[in-house]
């Protein structure tokens, strides 16, 4: 699951999509987003992040801009941007700013350079995303509603492999499906989805297969009505169903 992304909004579809598609199970939950207006954030200044995939170089007049950059709004008085540059390039640490003054994205390397993280949000001050890199790789994703209920929680292993838990959740804030490590040595994952009401609808297990990326179906797995009741019981072997 290794994701070279050109802007941050780019990395969001692609992530969703690529995510869903790993796991077999035949009954998604899709948020249905046609009606809602598409939060972009200001981006402009992603193209000179080499971490975020921006290949742009920033010149203060005739040479690339180094040392530590302002940008204002018209006004000339609110901040909008500032950061940290080196040939052109963002380096180290950057903020952008809404015309109200708060904080829309605060990108950051750490000190030895191996990791990275961006998070941004929403003008009225709750956090939309938050995402880890490690070298180019992505290994933990967070996205949240702008009322601040949660919508995905993702971690990967440090190399990018892996899950190491995955959370989807319902508009009004509950728990749609969530898969945990069990074991590490032999990845695999304990499996839960819930009815938008709380209610468990299925359980079982998965594996993590390294060559396709997939997370299959495993051993025993058991599926309920919004009663609690048992409605089906299966069992897989690698993905496969046997008697």
């Amino acid at each position: 699951m290794k994701k070279k992304v050109l802007i941050l909004v780019a990395f969001i579809v692609s992530f969703s999509i690529n995510t869903f598609a790993q796991i077999d199970d035949e009954s998604f939950w899709y948020r249905d987003r046609s009606d809602e207006t598409e939060y972009e954030g200001i981006v402009e200044y992603d193209k000179y992040n080499p971490i975020v995939g921006g290949d742009s170089v920033r010149y203060c007049g005739k040479v690339p801009c180094n040392g530590w950059i302002k940008d204002y709004y018209e006004d000339g008085e609110t901040l909008k941007h500032q950061g940290s540059y080196e040939n052109g390039r963002l380096s180290s640490v950057y903020k952008n700013y809404y015309a109200n003054g708060q904080l829309e994205r605060f990108f950051k390397i750490s000190a030895s350079g191996a990791s990275s993280s961006v998070e941004t949000y929403f003008e009225n001050g709750n956090k939309h995303y938050k995402v880890v890199y490690r070298r180019m790789d992505i290994i933990e994703y967070e996205e949240y509603q702008e009322n601040g209920k949660p919508e995905v929680l993702e971690k990967m292993d440090k190399k990018g492999v892996y899950h190491l838990y995955q959370k989807y959740f319902f508009p009004n804030g509950n728990i749609y499906s969530e898969m945990v490590l069990e074991d590490k040595e032999k990845k695999v994952y304990s499996y839960s989805t819930y009815f938008e009401n709380g209610k468990k609808r299925s359980e079982g297990k998965r594996v993590h297969q390294k060559a396709t990326g997939d997370y299959i179906k495993h051993h025993r797995w058991v599926y309920y009505n919004e009663a609690g009741e048992v409605v089906k019981r299966e069992n897989y072997s690698f993905g496969v169903i046997v008697e």
